[in-house]
């Protein structure tokens, strides 16, 4: 039987612990994605997404949960994304980003 133990208790996203800001292009239909990552744990972390209702994608490593959330920038408006990190030992935290939307120039 494994042993079962706690995540590294920092939630990443996009490979930094204080993420505070992600931009897009209004209008540009480009795919943005972010990530999120929790190092460790046994087992790994759940990961879940509140952002702009996009498409989660888990990519977990077997050292790693990894979530990525993508979605098209269109008519969007400035938003926070949150990613939400849990383990069954009871441990949760999340990690919020502001998106800021530019608009193209003419």
């Amino acid at each position: 039987m494994s042993d079962v133990n706690f995540p590294e208790q920092l939630v990443y996203i996009n490979g930094h612990e204080n993420h505070h800001t992600f931009y897009m292009i209004r209008n540009s239909n480009s795919k943005q994605t972010l990530q999120c990552v929790v190092h460790g744990g046994n087992p790994l972390a759940s990961l879940s997404w509140s952002c702009y209702s996009g498409t989660q994608t888990d990519m977990n490593t077997p050292s790693s949960a990894v979530s990525n959330v993508s979605w098209f920038a269109g008519e969007w408006n400035e938003s926070t994304c949150i990613c939400q990190a849990s383990h069954i030992l009871g441990w949760s935290q999340s990690q919020s980003v502001t998106v800021k939307v530019l608009c193209k120039s003419s």
